[in-house]
């Protein structure tokens, strides 16, 4: 929940980057992908590689900023994971990313959708929660998205992890199974 809420009051605060607004020395673009609504990039600021902060932006309007302490503790490092083109309603396009840490504690992160319109208008998914073993399966089906985490055996404990299945649809993710 806590996680949901900075990410909330963070996209309450989305704005246009102030023209000319120099990054902090040694900031580099750490992924740069062209989309249907305009050239996403996410940048880190500043030298720390692992803590941040990160922003993420579309052209050059702000699509979300982390750090290590928000919008979630320990995980501020997005990622690019996928992209779905082909028109998913309300979307002309989904990108789908991760935030993450760079430590061992956890193999993942939170997953979110960045929905996206040809006008250039945008809308952030809550996340889902996701720690970690294997890595998700990510896949277009019908109208929607469908992650599978996949189970596995215990991990510092003694039952098995269950396989989780959710479906993001209609701006919406939900767990299915």
């Amino acid at each position: 929940m806590r996680f949901r809420a900075a990410l909330l009051a963070a996209l309450a605060l989305a704005c246009v980057l102030p023209a000319g607004a120099a990054d902090p020395p040694g900031s580099e673009t750490i992924a740069r992908r062209t989309t249907i609504a305009g050239e996403l990039t996410i940048t880190r600021l500043g030298d720390d590689v692992f803590a941040g902060p990160f922003r993420i932006a579309l052209d050059d309007r702000l699509v979300i900023r982390t750090d290590n302490d928000k919008p979630v503790v320990g995980m501020p490092i997005p990622r690019i994971l996928t992209s779905f083109r082909d028109r998913l309603a309300p979307y002309d396009e989904i990108v789908v990313l991760q935030q993450s840490t760079a430590g061992n504690a956890c193999n993942g992160g939170p997953i979110w959708f960045l929905g996206l319109m040809r006008s250039g208008a945008f809308t952030v998914s809550e996340p889902i929660d996701f720690c970690g073993g294997a890595d998700p399966l990510i896949e277009r089906r019908g109208g929607a998205i469908r992650l599978t985490f996949p189970g596995g055996p215990p991990n510092h404990g003694t039952e098995p992890v269950p396989t989780e299945v959710w479906q993001f649809k209609n701006g919406k993710a939900h767990q299915i199974m």
